[in-house]
């Protein structure tokens, strides 16, 4: 039975352009990556479908052979954005999330939980609507360099961009959730907003 410590989390902020993932190794390593996709103009229903297949190959091949998981790595836990309901391309978005987040929870069998977390939570951590992706680019390198540098090690490959940042807050907001390390003391600390039990269980099984 494993501790909550040692709890191997995933956490994704999903997009058509530059899906971003973050991955807790149940150990003390965080890795930050990203899947880089370029839709086109074309947006029927046809070239999103086909996005969809492309994107999950993309991130299932990252995850398994760059990664190990489902051979060295089982993922418990599951946090994931999901979109705005009247964004720009909203029903693009929804298609994506729900078709990814299926495919993760039927391929990850050691998964017994994957949340949901609304765009509002990301209003929170920064405690306005109005930021800049920037701030939380900004806000990111502080949690890594400061805050949690002496509790995780930290691996990733070129920048910290606005899409890895963001899915490096809803990994937080699970490292909150389940005080893996002492974070829901430390976290919190720094950033109230990570207290916020905005989640919502999108579906469980008992493994």
């Amino acid at each position: 039975m494993k501790t909550n410590d040692e709890l191997v989390i995933l956490a994704q902020d999903p997009s058509f352009a530059k899906l971003a993932f973050s991955l807790y190794d149940g150990k003390d390593t965080i890795y930050l990556d990203n899947c880089v996709f370029s839709l086109g103009d074309c947006v029927g229903f046809e070239r999103v479908f086909q996005a969809n297949k492309e994107i999950l190959k993309q991130y299932l091949d990252k995850l398994c052979n760059l990664y190990g998981v489902n051979k060295t790595l089982f993922i418990d836990k599951i946090f994931s954005e999901i979109p705005p309901p009247n964004g720009t391309y909203s029903a693009g978005l929804f298609s994506l999330d729900t078709y990814i987040l299926d495919k993760l929870f039927t391929f990850n069998r050691a998964c017994s939980e994957v949340w949901t977390l609304p765009p509002s939570f990301l209003m929170t951590i920064h405690n306005t609507r109005k930021y800049n992706k920037s701030d939380s680019t900004t806000l990111a390198k502080y949690f890594i360099s400061d805050v949690l540098k002496d509790k995780f090690t930290f691996k990733f490959k070129g920048a910290i961009n606005a899409d890895r940042a963001e899915s490096f807050f809803f990994l937080l907001r699970a490292f909150v959730k389940y005080d893996i390390k002492g974070c829901r003391e430390i976290i919190p600390r720094a950033i109230s907003g990570f207290l916020s039990e905005s989640e919502k269980l999108l579906v469980s099984r008992d493994v």
